[in-house]
């Protein structure tokens, strides 16, 4: 595991940040707090593993557009994942003001997150952050003793997504558009969640971008493992979606043509081929064979490069194809939906 320079990516918990003046509130009305920085609301329903409650960061704009951020962080399903290895962050802490600060002080410098930066499409948007403290990719819906010697963990990052969305729906029931950044963890949140938006926003333009997180499938039993441990809610109608990511992203795209799906991605990514249990070499085959397959949909586009490293939004404005596709101009085409088409 190695450090990355965005949003607490990888499977290790980083220090506890210290007391701050990161500002903390409970506003009835979220367009109402403070429009120059991060303020961390607690939800109502939002959990961490360790059973506390949690909360979301807003970061109000100027205009009826959202942008929702899932942060990532690793996963666990088990005694050895969660307590040995340690593979998820967050999982014994309380995620609230001052992890927010700890977290989003990463994202001043981005592009993305800088209001004056005339090429930012979410110049104008309200931010809204998704914390990361259930270590099951945002979908689980199991509250399980994995060892007796420890609590129990809430792997409830199903419920924490229906919380965010009930309490933002309060201020921002029709908004003109909704798009969705996962990163590491938080790309297959936001893949997984994709019913959850649509049926939330019926009338908003809607995209879905997922940063290092391919929808393959998990190998040779790795599935199961987490299913056993988080017993997630898949979606409605689909039995297939029963065998893993790759069907329930093939279910999505065909049941939602309303919303933009993106992936940006390294073919060789260590991380996911960790996780997922892929032998080596096998990544990028399978996840070629993604993008030939589900990512043909008109609505549908991935920006995929060689290459065995770990989310690839931290190379916005430098990374490009061997054809000289830049990722900050394929990024600007996934934003407004024109000329959206894979690259690698």
């Amino acid at each position: 595991m190695r450090a990355l320079p965005l949003l607490c990516l990888l499977a290790c918990d980083p220090a506890e940040p210290t007391e701050s003046q990161f500002d903390s509130a409970s506003s009835d009305t979220l367009s109402d707090l403070p429009s120059d920085r991060w303020t961390f609301v607690p939800v109502d329903g939002m959990r961490c593993a360790n059973g506390t409650s949690t909360g979301i960061g807003v970061h109000p704009g100027s205009s009826e557009e959202l942008l929702f951020l899932f942060a990532g962080g690793g996963a666990c399903w088990d005694a050895l994942t969660c307590y040995v290895l340690e593979s998820a962050v967050h999982v014994q802490t309380t995620w609230g003001a001052d992890h927010l600060e700890a977290e989003t002080s990463a994202l001043a410098a981005h592009p993305l997150f800088d209001r004056s930066a005339p090429s930012n499409p979410f110049a104008d948007a309200t931010w809204i952050y998704v914390p990361y403290c259930t270590a099951d990719l945002h979908f689980g819906d199991n509250i399980i003793s994995h060892s007796s010697l420890q609590p129990d963990l809430h792997h409830v990052g199903d419920a924490n997504v229906a919380s965010l969305i009930e309490r933002v729906t309060l201020d921002f029931p029709n908004p003109d558009q909704v798009h969705l950044i996962g990163i590491s963890a938080g790309g297959y949140g936001v893949q997984l969640q994709a019913d959850r938006f649509a049926s939330a926003f019926p009338t908003a333009e809607l995209a879905l971008l997922a940063d290092g997180a391919p929808m393959v499938r998990p190998y040779d039993g790795r599935w199961w493992e987490f299913r056993r441990g988080w017993t997630p809610r898949l979606p409605a109608d689909c039995e297939a979606c029963e065998q893993g990511f790759d069907e329930i992203l093939a279910h999505q795209v065909a049941t939602l043509p309303q919303m933009r799906f993106g992936l940006t991605t390294y073919l060789d990514d260590a991380v996911v081929m960790l996780y997922l249990n892929q032998p080596h070499g096998r990544l990028g085959r399978v996840t070629n064979d993604l993008l030939d397959e589900v990512y043909a949909a008109e609505h549908a586009a991935a920006y995929a490069l060689p290459g065995d490293d770990h989310v690839m939004l931290v190379n916005y404005q430098s990374a490009q194809t061997s054809e000289g596709i830049r990722l900050e101009d394929w990024f600007a085409t996934w934003a407004s939906g024109q000329d959206f088409h894979t690259a690698r």
